[in-house]
């Protein structure tokens, strides 16, 4: 057997410890099985005698096939909506190419006998593999802080791919610029590539959490596939480019619209989550999370905090039933609300007790916000057409002048 041919199956043999590992363990099947089928599609690309269109086609498939695997992969330690994220890594397979295409789809037409479809499938393939090498990037910094073996594997493998990807369209491109025997590596390198992703699969799951993904990072994506479409219509209007450029950059801005609608989908559900996280299901007011939140905020001092404790409210619940007791604590709710300037926050703790938080305040005037909170409760109240009265127990403190820390003011206001 030849050179190649004992290079070709070392490759081959590490392609099938992927397909045994995809076969035989069911958990993170969805990483495995396309990482599998990539490694068999590229195995088949590049065996001894393989040219010729079909060869492209089916490197394209393996290329596509191990992009699938990254992306899942890290989908399981990166939480966030998995629909967005296909829709990002279908954006990216779109708009790559797009991007080749516009840049060396002309110079390679001249500088080479391929045809134009057989054209197209060489600049698909560094293109996609520039894709997956940068969400190889992303993995690497996402598995240093998980200390995830695996996904530092399949980013190495996946970046040998792409470098090997790339040098193959600088050589169809400038061949001059090729130091000679340097094709001699090709076939050690994408075996070495194979046997990297093998190591990835034997590798034993880390037990790693889940981490929430940047805020900030959810945009970049879209973003730059959006500029990037922008750069390619842009430049078709003033000089003409490949219409196979233009029709993916028209494509992939149309899935970006849809993963920018499913950014703002997520963005509201969170701050619905949030709102209804912070907020009292009884009386719509604030509740102790949303006090504690607001008087742990770096720049909350200086505040004061008044604290009311309604009076007799079990003698209420005693007489009338519960019904008439939640009736009164919204109502207290109520007059509390509409008698609080903006800025303040008004909040029930729970039970009987409810805090209102004076940003600015001092303990005087917390003193004479309370006073004034006692002139509202005294009016009585209107329970299911009996009048009933209600006292209240305030207690004041302010911070930094009582305390200098949220449970400190807490303590001091109640005591």
């Amino acid at each position: 057997m030849s050179t190649g041919g004992l290079v070709w199956a070392l490759g081959a043999a590490a392609a099938a410890v992927v397909v045994l590992r995809a076969l035989r363990r069911s958990e993170e099947r969805q990483v495995w099985v396309p990482a599998a089928v990539g490694a068999v599609l590229l195995c088949a690309a590049h065996r001894p005698g393989s040219t010729g269109s079909a060869a492209l086609v089916t490197a394209v498939a393996a290329t596509a096939a191990l992009a699938t695997a990254q992306m899942a992969l890290m989908r399981l330690r990166l939480r966030n909506s998995r629909r967005r994220g296909w829709v990002d890594l279908a954006g990216g397979a779109l708009l790559a190419p797009a991007v080749l295409f516009s840049l060396a789809l002309e110079p390679l037409l001249a500088a080479t006998s391929l045809s134009t479809p057989e054209a197209l499938l060489a600049l698909t393939r560094p293109s996609l593999s520039f894709m997956v090498g940068q969400f190889a990037i992303t993995g690497t910094l996402l598995a240093r802080g998980h200390r995830d073996r695996r996904m530092l594997l399949v980013v190495a493998a996946l970046s040998v791919a792409t470098a090997l990807d790339q040098a193959d369209l600088l050589a169809l491109l400038a061949p001059g610029l090729v130091p000679e025997g340097a094709t001699g590596w090709t076939g050690p390198l994408r075996a070495a590539a194979l046997v990297l992703l093998a190591l990835a699969a034997r590798a034993p799951a880390p037990r790693t959490t889940v981490v929430d993904e940047d805020a900030h990072a959810v945009m970049i994506g879209p973003a730059l596939f959006v500029g990037l479409a922008a750069a390619i219509l842009g430049a078709d209007h003033v000089v003409g480019l490949p219409s196979a450029a233009v029709a993916l950059a028209l494509a992939g801005i149309a899935l970006q619209v849809v993963s920018i609608l499913l950014v703002y989908a997520e963005i509201t559900s969170l701050n619905v989550s949030r709102r209804q996280a912070m907020t009292d299901d009884l009386t719509g007011l604030g509740n102790r999370r949303a006090l504690t939140a607001r008087l742990a905020a770096p720049d909350a001092a200086p505040l004061a905090l008044v604290l009311v404790d309604l009076d007799r409210f079990k003698a209420v619940n005693d007489a009338l039933g519960h019904d008439a007791g939640d009736d009164l604590l919204r109502q207290v709710a109520g007059r509390l609300a509409r008698h609080s300037p903006p800025g303040e926050l008004v909040v029930r703790q729970g039970g009987d007790e409810f805090a209102l938080v004076l940003p600015g305040a001092g303990a005087g005037a917390a003193a004479a916000r309370a006073t004034g909170l006692l002139a509202q409760l005294v009016e009585p109240f209107d329970l299911r057409g009996r009048s009933v009265s209600v006292a209240a127990s305030l207690g004041v403190a302010a911070a930094p002048e009582h305390a200098a820390d949220a449970e400190e003011l807490l303590r001091r206001a109640d005591g």
